[in-house]
């Protein structure tokens, strides 16, 4: 089926004229054209102080429950396909905390506007009062503004908890603030 297809054409073509070649060249250059623009991003490229990638020192605290404490957060964030997308890897101070005990999260961000990002990331639980079996996975949710200077961050943070068949066993939500973490030199 394709010989048919590329025969065709090449008799096609072959038999065009010189201008009629032109007119199909240009046809083609348009098509090209509207392919690449409708390809590219939706929002400007970003300066470096609009990147979300680097690591950040985080705390959330938490609005519900409103007795939960709250937690120091590392987050990561990687670049993606695009400038507008990427990835992330999230440990907290509270994941080895029983009951229950969590991994780390993984999920993956995306731009929603110049300083502003939305990210999911999943993590799974074990119950360490029963020899550490699973207890459920939890989702993430992040809403991430950054500062004017890109050093600083504020959100908010929606997160389920699930039991191992996938019912909703717990709702938290929290405030987030933090700083973006730097390389230092160690003292002389």
């Amino acid at each position: 089926m394709n010989t048919v297809i590329e025969t065709r054409s090449a008799t096609l073509l072959g038999s065009a004229t010189p201008r009629s070649r032109r007119g199909l060249s240009a046809a083609a250059g348009a098509v090209a054209l509207a392919l690449v623009a409708a390809a590219a991003p939706a929002l400007p490229p970003p300066s470096p102080s609009a990147m979300l990638e680097g690591t950040w020192k985080i705390v959330a605290t938490f609005v519900e429950p409103p007795d939960t404490p709250a937690t120091e957060v590392l987050m990561t964030f990687m670049p993606g396909r695009t400038v507008d997308e990427g990835t992330l890897v999230d440990t907290n101070s509270a994941q080895l905390v029983p009951n229950p005990v969590c991994t780390p999260d993984q999920g993956v961000w995306q731009r929603t506007k110049r300083r502003q990002f939305i990210a999911t990331h999943y993590n799974f639980c074990f119950d360490a009062t029963a020899q550490y079996a699973p207890a459920g996975p939890t989702k993430i949710r992040d809403l991430i503004v950054l500062s004017a200077d890109g050093n600083s961050l504020t959100g908010k943070q929606y997160i389920e908890g699930f039991d191992t068949t996938g019912n909703l066993v717990f709702v938290g939500r929290a405030n987030l603030a933090g700083t973006r973490v730097v390389a230092e030199a160690p003292p002389q």
